[in-house]
């Protein structure tokens, strides 16, 4: 489950145990079959559409690319239907240039619709790009987390850097690596932690070419999970985040690792400046 999906789910638990009216999810994943997300899709219009007009709510976890237009849609329904509605920003694609999709959603919903943001950079550009975006809350992923139980800091050995995420190329793979290789060529006693999945056979090939160099310096356990993530933030000393991905917003991944205690040096897109 990427973060946004994560932070949508929370959102959706945290709802259902403060309101008295049944919540009604409707999963747009990509994840799904064509025909099946074509179920879901036209389901979600459905909800909005069905009830006694001005009764109910609409939280939208907000999404990239051409799935904004459905939820430009469904922001116009709430309108129309006197609903009132949420939409929680989770990607940072439409605020790098004007979208023409995310403007047709501003324009749609009206000035009633809650724009909620991950930072105050964000809600800046959100504004500037799209000025008819009136409300807009502040609520940075942090506030979804829970704290971590301090635990004992690693002593003595190597320094360890740390890598978590769908690895790929736009994450910013290639520069962990080159990171580890910098520091070896100067002499540093450093090794390299890379969990998660690749995303492609570059970056398989990437993992497999600095194991293969860095037997001993490289651990690649694939997924985490669980307790799995959390022993990984035990385990390093600096998480590294050198991702170029368009539509990264404020990663989960960069708040765990602060929520850990442990240092993040990222590149500046998004909300990051604001984290890091």
């Amino acid at each position: 489950m990427h973060g946004a999906a994560r932070v949508t789910a929370d959102v959706a638990e945290r709802l259902a145990g403060r309101s008295a009216r049944p919540l009604v999810r409707v999963d747009t994943n990509d994840d799904a079959g064509l025909a099946r997300r074509l179920v879901r899709l036209v389901r979600g219009l459905l909800v909005v559409l069905v009830g006694a007009p001005g009764r109910g709510s609409l939280y939208v976890g907000g999404a990239g690319g051409e799935l904004v237009w459905y939820q430009a849609l469904l922001v116009l329904l709430a309108r129309v239907t006197r609903r009132r509605a949420a939409y929680h920003h989770h990607n940072y694609s439409y605020l790098h240039e004007r979208s023409a999709a995310m403007a047709a959603l501003v324009r749609r919903s009206g000035p009633r619709l809650v724009h909620v943001v991950l930072g105050d950079v964000m809600a800046a550009r959100l504004q500037e790009l799209y000025p008819g975006a009136a409300r807009v809350l502040t609520c940075s992923n942090a506030g979804l987390m829970s704290p971590v139980p301090p635990g004992d800091a690693p002593v003595g050995g190597a320094f360890v850097l740390g890598h978590l995420s769908n690895l790929s190329l736009e994450k910013g793979l290639a520069d962990v690596v080159a990171s580890l290789d910098r520091a070896l060529d100067a002499g540093l006693d450093a090794r390299l932690l890379l969990a998660g999945p690749c995303s492609s056979p570059e970056a398989q090939a990437l993992v497999d070419d600095v194991v293969r160099r860095h037997p001993d310096r490289v651990a690649a356990p694939g997924r985490l999970d669980g307790p799995a993530v959390d022993a990984f933030y035990r385990d390093i000393d600096l998480f590294v985040f050198p991702s170029t991905y368009l539509n990264e917003a404020e990663p989960l991944v960069v708040l765990d690792a602060l929520r850990h205690g442990v240092p993040a040096v990222a590149y500046d897109t998004g909300c990051l400046q604001e984290l890091v």
